[in-house]
């Protein structure tokens, strides 16, 4: 909701677009804002499977997530319509497939024998846990894309478009930090705290000096 208001009143009011970009975008908003939940979503249940460490259905999720991301839209637009409505739908959809996967594998790795039941304790405790975590998630995307707003709201959506696009080709860069950390937390959790801060320290180190 909170996405759908900021941009309904980002593209109405603050960035310069031509009419016929503005025609072709506010009607999509509502298709944007569906794509925040799906998000969270495909992060929660890969969180679940890689806290044990079950990389394998994390990454075919992933590849076939990211893949369909990519080609689904361009499917899209060659056979269906380059309109900005029927690209969200595609990118939508390929959304959906990657959380389908992950949660097949978490209803076989955690919900599949198990009885439901509610407990007032643990979710006081991943509500406590999931505040902070909602920051660093609603904070870190605005400092990293701030720029780009900045950007649409001096310039226009096209000069956006000519800066992205080197950013994302470097961005590349931090897959392998970003990945080796996926693969590290689930063991910093189960080790007893001087082993976990020397195997972090150790492969700190190691990213560092891959990237000096």
């Amino acid at each position: 909701i909170l996405l759908f208001v900021f941009a309904t009143w980002y593209f109405g009011e603050i960035s310069r677009l031509t009419p016929a970009l503005h025609a072709e975008i506010m009607p999509a908003l509502w298709l944007l804002a569906l794509g925040s939940p799906l998000v969270a979503l495909n992060g929660v249940l890969a969180g679940a499977l890689m806290g044990t460490e079950r990389f394998r259905l994390v990454a075919i999720a992933n590849l076939i997530g990211t893949s369909a991301l990519l080609l689904l839209p361009l499917a899209a637009a060659w056979w269906w319509s380059i309109d900005l409505g029927s690209l969200l739908v595609a990118a939508l959809t390929a959304r959906f497939v990657g959380v389908a996967i992950l949660s097949g594998g978490v209803w076989h790795a955690f919900l599949r024998h198990a009885r439901l039941s509610f407990s007032w304790q643990e979710f006081r405790s991943l509500t406590h846990f999931g505040a902070w975590v909602m920051v660093t998630a609603l904070v870190s995307p605005l400092m990293v894309l701030s720029d780009r707003f900045v950007i649409g709201a001096m310039q226009n959506a096209a000069a956006v478009a000519a800066y992205a696009i080197p950013f994302q080709i470097a961005s590349r860069s931090l897959m392998l930090p970003f990945a080796i950390a996926q693969a590290l937390f689930p063991r910093f959790a189960a080790e007893h705290d001087p082993q976990a801060r020397s195997r972090c320290r150790d492969f700190a180190v190691f990213v560092a000096l891959i990237f000096a």
